[in-house]
């Protein structure tokens, strides 16, 4: 292994260690619908009903920890659970079990605060992240400090990026995809060395104060605990961009904490 990948190694045990490996629906995947794509789903449905079941049960178990989806996660698995109801994919017996985890997510109580400040040991998980993107050790507070000093001389400017109505691959991931793509270990990242590959950008002024924007949100929502509409109008401060943009970049930063501080090394 180089460094880079080592440093990926390090990352990933410690991710092992903290509430992700709780929520074995990763919210940003419509897992439900890969399953029922799945030849074998067709004419043996037993693996989505086992499927379903270890995902309420391990959503119980995970309670008792108070480890809780935020509302984001708990809407996009709504989502997926209704589309399958309403597809053709699923034989009516299958359907009924869909329709009651379906049930089940209707009468699950979301946590409070969407970031991961808001989990057990989420603070701490938050700093791993990003420790690994940035290639740095800071903390949150020494961040936002770095940050301010950057964002003072930023200019405003108008958001011209194409977003996707999906979050199954990271925004940061579809910004650097016109870069040479440089081959990672975790799929989050799309299996691609986020940190190096942002290293190599030729960042504009435009791609500078939108990452600090991004950043600067991140911090906002995984350490301040800030609420989505704060997050929402501290991007369309820094940013000339729409509600609904603006929705899109904060469920993203919600979803793939800490991904913007890839770029860091180009902005300090």
């Amino acid at each position: 292994l180089n460094l880079n990948q080592i440093a990926q190694v390090n990352y990933l045990v410690i991710a092992e260690r903290f509430p992700e490996r709780y929520f074995n629906w990763p919210a940003q995947v419509d897992v439900l619908k890969n399953m029922l794509a799945f030849e074998d789903s067709k004419s043996t449905p037993d693996n989505v009903i086992t499927w379903l079941k270890l995902t309420q049960d391990t959503l119980d178990s995970a309670k008792q920890s108070n480890l809780k989806l935020n509302k984001i996660e708990l809407t996009l698995l709504q989502s997926y659970v209704l589309s399958a109801i309403g597809s053709n994919d699923a034989q009516p017996a299958l359907k009924s079990h869909i329709r009651a985890f379906s049930d089940y997510l209707a009468s699950y109580k979301p946590r409070g605060s969407v970031g991961l400040r808001g989990l057990p040991n989420g603070t701490q998980w938050y700093q791993s992240k990003l420790n690994y993107f940035s290639g740095e050790v800071h903390s949150p507070l020494e961040w936002v400090t770095l940050l301010n000093e950057k964002i003072k001389v930023s200019e405003h400017v108008v958001f011209d990026s194409k977003l996707s109505t999906s979050h199954q691959t990271s925004f940061v991931v579809k910004y650097l995809s016109d870069e040479k793509l440089i081959e990672g270990l975790d799929w989050q990242s799309a299996y691609l060395d986020l940190p190096a590959m942002a290293s190599n950008m030729n960042m504009s002024d435009k791609d500078n104060t939108l990452m600090l924007a991004m950043m600067e949100s991140d911090i906002g929502i995984h350490y301040h605990a800030w609420t989505l509409p704060q997050a929402k109008v501290n991007l369309m401060k820094r940013l000339e961009i729409s509600q609904e943009e603006a929705q899109y970049l904060v469920e993203d930063i919600l979803l793939y904490p800490g991904q913007s501080f890839s770029f860091i090394q180009q902005l300090m």
